[in-house]
């Protein structure tokens, strides 16, 4: 059976390069398709119909006609641009990082829709004024697990079995440690048990649910630390919006409001 060569998928924008004068290769994480970068003719131009549908982060509904090397965007239609989150550095920044780590994690032409649900569920939520690196921290976890690789928070990842308490967590080896085993592990991270109950409620629990949960300054804290750790384990290239938001967030202080 053939592939169709025109096909509707719904999408979000990853990134956009320039291409000569006038057009814009865009770079599209479908819900349909998975990532795939598209040609879109014309889109640098003011009077462009693909302009406005193309801008990065937005939600679209579009349509590509399949090609040798990339795909031809032929049609838009905006479903959300998130003009609050425009709007502030600190949203922008947060956005940024969602959506550059969803493209490192992700293979062209894989779909996973559970991923694009959280992808655009976490965009919704970077307007509704939630803690930013919160949010960052706790979509990191859902994102993990939606690829195969979230971190364990029961039962010890070293001997594999279910304790009372998890005391520290190891991001070499991808999860929580037992009392007995915390001898053995290195560059540990100490982790109360508010943060353990956080981390095994993230691979349960709604994205925008989670965000509501209260916490502590301490489980807060420490969900950041070795969520960030447990990344950079993983990653083939540290994330440049990472630090950006880090820095941003450390100046301005802003929690998340709105400025």
């Amino acid at each position: 059976m053939t592939t169709p060569r025109v096909y509707r998928a719904n999408a979000i924008v990853l990134g956009r390069t320039p291409l000569g004068e006038t057009d814009r290769i865009v770079s599209l994480f479908t819900r349909e398709k998975g990532k795939l970068r598209a040609v879109a003719k014309g889109a640098r131009r003011p009077v462009s119909k693909l302009a406005g549908g193309t801008e990065l982060f937005g939600y679209c509904r579009v349509m590509l006609s399949s090609g040798q090397n990339l795909d031809v965007l032929t049609q838009v239609e905006s479903r959300e641009s998130f003009p609050a989150l425009r709007k502030s550095l600190d949203r922008i920044y947060a956005a940024s990082y969602l959506t550059e780590l969803t493209d490192q994690f992700t293979d062209d032409r894989h779909p996973n829709a559970d991923l694009f649900d959280l992808l655009l569920a976490a965009l919704y939520i970077t307007t509704s004024g939630t803690d930013l690196a919160w949010l960052t921290a706790l979509y990191t976890l859902q994102m993990m697990d939606c690829v195969g690789y979230a971190p364990a928070f029961d039962p010890c990842v070293r001997c594999n079995r279910h304790s009372a308490t998890y005391p520290g967590f190891s991001p070499a080896l991808g999860g929580v440690m037992c009392p007995a085993c915390i001898p053995y592990g290195k560059g540990l991270m100490r982790t109360c048990d508010e943060a353990v109950r956080i981390g095994s409620a993230s691979q349960t629990t709604q994205l925008a649910e989670l965000a509501r949960i209260p916490v502590t300054p301490l489980a807060r804290r420490q969900i950041l630390r070795l969520t960030r750790a447990f990344l950079t384990e993983r990653l083939e290239r540290p994330l440049r919006s990472a630090r950006f938001l880090d820095e941003w967030l450390a100046s301005n202080d802003t929690n998340g409001e709105t400025s």
